[in-house]
C-alpha cells in the first residue's frame, strides 16, 4: 500500500487549499492519513475532518501542540499497523506536487529495489551559521547532508520505524 502521510496545525484554509492540490495526485496513492496537532477550535475541527474525509482520506486530532518529529512517528505507525509492508511519502501543508506522476515514480523507484529512500537534502549552514550554535559537527559535507527535509520522503514504513525514529529536533 502507498500512504499519504500529512501533519497539519489544521488551519482551515490551508488544509483546503492543500486538498485542492492533492486531487491532482490522489490517484497516486492508496490513501491520505492525516495528523492535525495544535487545533483548538471545534468549528475548524469540523470544517478540517469533512473536508479530510471528503477526500477519502482519515484524520485524527492532537491536543495542544506535539513536536514535528512526534507526529512523524505517530503517522509512519499508523500507516506501518495499517500495511507492515507498505510504502510512505511525508507530506506538509506547505509543499505541493507540481508535477503530476512525479509521486507514482518515487514510489515505483523503491517497489523496485532502485532505491530504499528518496528524500531531499536538509541544508542548513551547520558551521558558519552566525545565529545558531549547532554543537560539535563533522566538517564532511557528505555527512551534513545526510540530513533530509521531513517533506516529500519516500521510503517503506518498516525502514522509517528500524531508526532511531528521531525524526524531529533534538533541541
Amino acid at each position: 500500500m502507498r500512504t499519504a502521510l500529512l501533519q497539519t496545525p489544521g488551519e482551515s484554509c490551508t488544509v483546503a487549499y492543500w486538498l485542492r492540490n492533492f486531487e491532482t495526485w490522489r490517484d497516486e496513492v492508496d490513501q491520505l492519513i492525516v495528523l492535525v496537532n495544535n487545533l483548538y477550535y471545534p468549528d475548524l475541527a469540523r470544517f478540517d475532518r469533512q473536508a479530510i474525509e471528503s477526500v477519502g482520506g482519515k484524520v485524527a486530532f492532537v491536543e495542544g501542540r506535539v513536536q514535528h518529529g512526534d507526529c512523524i512517528d505517530r503517522l509512519v505507525m499508523q500507516a506501518h499497523i495499517e500495511d507492515p509492508d507498505g510504502l510512505v511519502v511525508l507530506l506538509e501543508d506547505d509543499a505541493f506536487v507540481r508535477r503530476p506522476g512525479s509521486v507514482r515514480a518515487a514510489f515505483d523507484r523503491i517497489e523496485s529495489g532502485e532505491v530504499d529512500v528518496i528524500g531531499s537534502p536538509r541544508y542548513q549552514d551547520r558551521l558558519g551559521d552566525p545565529v545558531e550554535e549547532w554543537g560539535p559537527l563533522t566538517q564532511d559535507w557528505v555527512e551534513l547532508r545526510r540530513v533530509l527535509w521531513p517533506t516529500f520522503l519516500f521510503a517503506r514504513s518498516r525502514d522509517l520505524l528500524a531508526t532511531n525514529r528521531r525524526f524531529g529536533y533534538d533541541t
